[in-house]
């Protein structure tokens, strides 16, 4: 298997807040991995999040055979529109070239008021195609897929985007469908509402069938509503166990999962080098879960369990992960593999579809409260511990029961500044714990924030650029705070989303006159 070198370089060393603690050397065998994962989400995800024009149509068909042959006569820069109204049974298999800054778009005449029903499915394939505005709701997927980046199996998209679309409750009834299914390259899925999956199976996934590199963004959508069903139902995967050993470098950031519970993995990582940032999610019975690949940033995520039992925060297989500035509160769990953070233990021999090695992993900047399990170390029933962890600055505070559950542990790893009180620590005394109480108290906003006059203040481990910036978008100055959040005067720049932060932005996708 392809192991990519660790990325927990701290530019050269972790310092122990303590002052009579010795400097822990903590470089890898190869920091330039840092440089990589950090040039990644700096040069290609724009921090903007501006609009897009209105829809101009140059075509609007008003039925199928019009749509089809608007769409093959299109020109790049070309708009074809669906007319308002209900469309059933709408199948499209488009292959079509736009251009960049040109792409051909097919749209709704009015974003959210063309409404397709009976059994449809639309697949694009070709580049520099988009979607946009139309909301599917009830009836059924044609084919088990609704929605697909290629409209064969041997013409994937390329440069191509589905955007401000709504599905809701479509395949009621149903045993198993995919919503949409995303092959090609350099796709992007936005400002979309799912919501109401019942029927088995992934709501989203990227498909990677020969292991290149995919380079997907999938931004500001909504995911909601979808009850505990059971295995393979996971809301997001990118990716598969076969082709887990090789890159995606897709970015997962600015989604809402809200009452999402299908199966334990809600977001499932089958890939390398992904990164999931600034994602909330409330009320999922389910974790995010890197259950294959390497290499990937887990960063300033927000988990709110909100009140619903085996709601957790994230779950690690694999190496060289970065998990930094999340925030996870009201955890209440029994299970071995679930909690706040969870390190599972892996296999010495897995097969594809096993535990790889959990190994070189940091674990940095998180604050988890009010938690059960909050951190459990080498969890599961493989036979070998994870090893070279590196966990710095993480808060724990009013943990119910131990702090940390461990199981098989941890082998050869590192302890730094972290401050961690809960019932009782479930460790031993280890130097780089502080367990001392942080005086959590619950924000106007319902979040647990430390004493600022509490030992939590300005006390972290010194650690290299990429954690200069705390969950909520401010710098750390000086002696950084431990935990994910940097007690600044200052309003939040990447608060936790709400519904009206994220899908359409030119309709209400809860509005269904």
């Amino acid at each position: 298997m392809q192991r990519w070198p660790s990325v927990i370089a701290l530019s050269a060393a972790i310092v122990s807040a303590c002052a009579d603690e010795p400097v822990i050397d903590a470089a890898p065998s190869d920091a330039g991995v840092l440089i990589d994962a950090r040039a990644m989400l700096d040069a290609r995800v724009p921090d903007d999040d501006a609009g897009e024009p209105p829809v101009a149509c140059d075509v609007v068909a008003s039925d199928g055979e019009t749509l089809e042959r608007a769409i093959a006569a299109a020109s790049p820069g070309d708009t074809v529109c669906l007319a308002a109204g209900t469309w059933r049974d709408l199948v499209l298999r488009i292959t079509q070239h736009g251009a960049e800054g040109a792409p051909i778009t097919i749209a709704a005449e009015r974003p959210g008021e063309t409404i397709v029903t009976g059994t449809s499915a639309i697949g694009l394939g070709g580049s520099h195609l988009v979607l946009r505005g139309l909301v599917f709701r009830g009836g059924r997927s044609a084919g088990g897929t609704l929605l697909a980046t290629r409209s064969d199996v041997s013409t994937p998209c390329g440069h191509c985007r589905l955007t401000e679309l709504t599905i809701d409750g479509v395949d009621e009834g149903v045993e198993e469908s995919k919503w949409v299914s995303i092959y090609g390259d350099h796709n992007r899925v936005d400002h979309s509402w799912f919501a109401h999956k019942t029927s088995s199976d992934v709501l989203l996934v990227v498909w990677r069938p020969d292991g290149a590199e995919d380079h997907h963004r999938i931004d500001h959508n909504y995911f909601g509503d979808r009850p505990p069903v059971g295995e393979g139902a996971e809301t997001l995967r990118v990716g598969t166990s076969d082709t887990h050993d090789t890159p995606s470098y897709t970015i997962v950031e600015h989604n809402l999962f809200e009452r999402t519970s299908g199966e334990i993995e809600i977001v499932s990582n089958k890939s390398g080098r992904n990164v999931y940032r600034h994602n909330t999610f409330r009320a999922s019975i389910g974790q995010l879960t890197l259950r294959h690949g390497d290499g990937c940033v887990v960063e300033g995520n927000w988990f709110f369990a909100d009140g619903a039992p085996g709601a957790g925060g994230i779950r690690v297989v694999g190496g060289g992960h970065r998990i930094v500035n999340n925030y996870v509160q009201g955890v209440r769990t029994s299970s071995d593999v679930r909690g706040g953070i969870v390190l599972m233990s892996w296999e010495s021999d897995a097969e594809p579809t096993g535990y790889q090695e959990v190994v070189d992993v940091l674990v940095a900047h998180n604050t988890i409260a009010d938690s059960e399990q909050s951190l459990v170390l080498g969890a599961g029933s493989s036979d070998r511990a994870p090893r070279r962890i590196t966990l710095a600055n993480n808060l724990i505070g009013g943990a119910i029961g131990a702090v940390v559950r461990s199981e098989l542990g941890i082998e050869a790893s590192t302890w730094a500044g972290n401050v961690l009180h809960g019932d009782a620590l479930g460790l031993d005394e280890t130097p780089g714990i502080r367990f001392v109480d942080p005086g959590l108290a619950r924000d106007g906003e319902g979040i647990w924030r430390p004493d600022p006059r509490g030992p939590a203040i300005d006390t972290a481990a010194a650690i290299d650029e990429p954690l200069a910036i705390d969950i909520e978008g401010h710098r750390r100055d000086g002696r950084a705070d431990v935990g994910a959040d940097e007690l600044v005067d200052a309003p939040a720049r990447l608060p936790p989303l709400t519904a009206a932060d994220v899908g359409p932005r030119t309709y209400d996708p809860r509005r269904r006159d």
